[in-house]
């Protein structure tokens, strides 16, 4: 757009019927009529940059309600022209006259309300932000300013309606030579848009009240005991928290970093419970005031019975306020409680117009861009995960780790399959704007002898050439390291290959093989062995030559690793007897790997040959084959030729086994 905003616009109707389509068809086939909400508001991306979302989102008020997107704009930062609400504006106006076709059936649409958290709601209504003298969308009061502005009126307000709005009547109020993009719309213009109670009490009221108790002026500042004793009981209450709650409640230390949904949890039910008896009974009957207050208007059913009660105790609660806290206690959200109970009256209740359902689907659509750090306390092992693969399950954090390719699904944002992945414990560490590849973190893991293995050759034709220097880099895999190949998790990427017994004789051949310290004992060999047995994984691996450390060279491998505990970490250098050099490996290792070249690697052959023609028949087939099941029957392949190879020579050993015959014969 020449304003500078990158905006993708899905189409109103295109949307709609999409919704309508996802539900059972002997559902919907019997409506004539939607309802809908819209929200706008910002998203920022990431802490190191501007750049924001700005969505424009629809809620359809079905059962269940369904939340879409109507448009996506990427900003540098606020959107200084709304083109992008424009043509989405232009396009509902048109819909709300007449409808839209779904099938045989008409169906029509009825915009229900806008809701917005303040600054958004001034920006589409081309009004003056809520920090100006007539920054209130609902009555005509001037501010004072008093070190912030703030409203003291408190009776016998003027209330704006749509036509004063529309006709201009106090020009302070509006912005000048602009007009909403929503003004052609046959709607309200005042009470089309609400007070938002997530924005404006929960995260604004609420959380105000809960830093002046904490951290506030001695008038009205509780102790550090009476702080520890709140603290103490939020934490009791959190074994009797049902799980319809999104939370459990946390302690007034992190107050900073409680979510709406806490701030709601506390203003409308753990609040009485933990603040009696300790709050100075001023301030706690106060608080009270304000919790009965919200306790009526979130219900449909107390709000038509007790709805001027309701504006009684907020009107109290207000002027109260003000004598308690001080003048400047009146800013913007306190004072919109004074219009809240108007906008409870007119929806049902404050649910019907709240900005939550829209919040959870903005956090969705964050978690597909960010970016954690975590840390993996059981694995003890860091990584960069997608926010998405993050979540929360009775109140622990747990991350989805996919068994291989972990790098390649982080940087696609790869939805989790929440059946196949793993599932591990963590600990959020910071957010981050960059991908795996991009960040260096430090893992502290305890390191193992690992021989080094040479390349393998590539003459085969179902061995494809997998060495990328952009794959195979240091900072491959969760953190800036190599990744660590073991005995156990070598074997396991055999698993599905191998039987039992075999899987045992790979695991002690290999452990003689890399010469390690023998300091493990035999119980936690048996353990690994039957992990193995268990849970089979797959891995790839590649090996490059090149430098471990300035002026030395030495082989390197690479591995995926089939969970956090065996990515990337860096192997540190150290006395020639703690690690296995490229020129120092074992017979067993000379023997697999003379047995591997030998299977790999095939004599250039005439173009007449049949064997030729064969391999050259599946090659195109096999290419079409997922990354996994490529890797699965190339092994499958070096094993049967080995085994044939052997059988022609008279062995009897089979894959796996490090004594016997000598394969560096074959």
């Amino acid at each position: 757009m020449a304003s500078g905003v990158e905006c993708v616009k899905f189409g109103v109707t295109e949307q709609l019927i999409m919704c309508l389509n996802r539900y059972p068809y002997n559902y919907a086939r019997d409506i004539i009529e939607l309802e809908i909400s819209l929200n706008v508001d910002g998203l920022p991306l990431f802490k190191s940059t501007g750049k924001s979302f700005w969505p424009v989102l629809c809620t359809v008020h079905l059962k269940p309600a369904s939340t879409f997107p109507l448009a996506i704009a990427l900003t540098e930062a606020k959107p200084k022209s709304l083109d992008f609400i424009k043509v989405i504006a232009d396009e509902l106006n048109m819909i709300l006259m007449n409808g839209f076709s779904w099938g045989e059936t008409t169906v029509s649409v009825r915009l229900r309300c806008i809701t917005c958290d303040a600054p958004a709601k001034a920006m589409l209504k081309c009004i003056k932000q809520f920090s100006g003298y007539y920054g209130c969308d609902k009555c005509t009061q001037k501010g004072n300013w008093e070190g912030r502005m703030t409203y003291q009126q408190v009776h016998d307000l003027i209330l704006r309606d749509d036509v004063s709005f529309r006709e201009q009547h106090q020009p302070e109020h509006h912005q000048e030579n602009t007009v909403s993009p929503f003004s052609d719309l046959q709607i309200g213009m005042v009470k089309s848009f609400p007070a938002d109670y997530m924005h404006q009490c929960c995260l604004g009221v609420m959380r105000k009240m809960l830093l002046l108790w904490s951290r506030g002026k001695s008038g009205y500042r509780i102790s550090p005991a009476q702080l520890r004793e709140v603290n103490q009981r939020l934490r009791n209450l959190r074994c009797d928290i049902p799980h319809i709650f999104a939370r459990k409640p946390r302690s007034l230390d992190e107050v900073e970093r409680w979510k709406a949904t806490e701030f709601r949890q506390f203003m409308l039910y753990t609040g009485k419970v933990v603040l009696r008896g300790v709050l100075p009974e001023t301030l706690y009957s106060h608080f009270m005031a304000f919790s009965v207050a919200m306790c009526i208007l979130v219900s449909p059913h107390l709000t038509q019975t007790y709805n001027m009660y309701a504006h009684e105790l907020l009107t109290y609660f207000v002027e109260q306020g003000r004598h308690i806290y001080g003048k400047e206690f009146l800013v913007y959200n306190v004072h919109s409680l004074l219009h809240l109970t108007a906008d409870a009256t007119t929806y049902g209740s404050l649910d019907r117009c709240s900005a939550f359902a829209f919040e959870s689907y903005l956090h969705q659509l964050k978690k597909m861009v960010g970016f954690y750090v975590v840390v993996f306390d059981e694995e003890n092992s860091i990584a960069v995960a997608p926010a998405s693969w993050v979540e929360e399950v009775n109140g622990v954090l747990i991350c989805y780790w996919p068994r291989k390719n972990a790098d390649a699904m982080a940087k696609a944002f790869h939805r989790p399959d929440k059946e196949l992945w793993k599932q591990y414990k963590i600990r959020i560490l910071s957010e981050t704007d960059k991908p795996p590849n991009d960040i260096s973190v430090s893992a502290h893991a305890p390191e193992e002898d690992v021989p080094s293995l040479p390349n393998l050759s590539s003459d085969n034709p179902f061995h494809e050439n997998t060495h990328n220097p952009q794959e195979t880099s240091h900072a491959e895999g969760a953190v800036n390291a190599e990744d660590r190949v073991t005995a156990s998790n070598m074997v396991e990427g055999f698993g599905e290959a191998l039987a039992p017994e075999e899987r045992e004789d790979a695991i002690v051949g290999h452990s003689q093989a890399a010469q390690a310290a023998q300091t493990t004992h035999t119980h936690s060999q048996q353990c690994e062995a039957s992990q193995l047995s268990e849970s089979p994984s797959q891995f790839s691996l590649q090996a490059q030559e090149g430098p471990s450390s300035p002026g030395q060279s030495c082989v390197q491998v690479q591995a995926e690793p089939s969970s956090p505990s065996q990515s990337s970490v860096q192997r540190k250098t150290g006395h020639s007897h703690r690690r296995k050099r490229a020129h120092n490996i074992t017979e067993f290792d000379e023997k697999m790997l003379t047995a591997l070249e030998a299977v790999s690697r095939r004599a250039s052959a005439p173009q007449e040959d049949s064997d030729s023609l064969f391999f050259k028949s599946l090659l195109e087939d096999f290419r079409t084959l997922s990354l996994r099941t490529r890797q699965d029957l190339k092994f499958q392949i070096h094993k049967l030729v080995y085994e044939a190879k052997c059988l022609e020579a008279g062995l009897t050993e089979h894959w796996g086994e490090s004594n016997g015959g000598q394969l560096t014969s074959l």
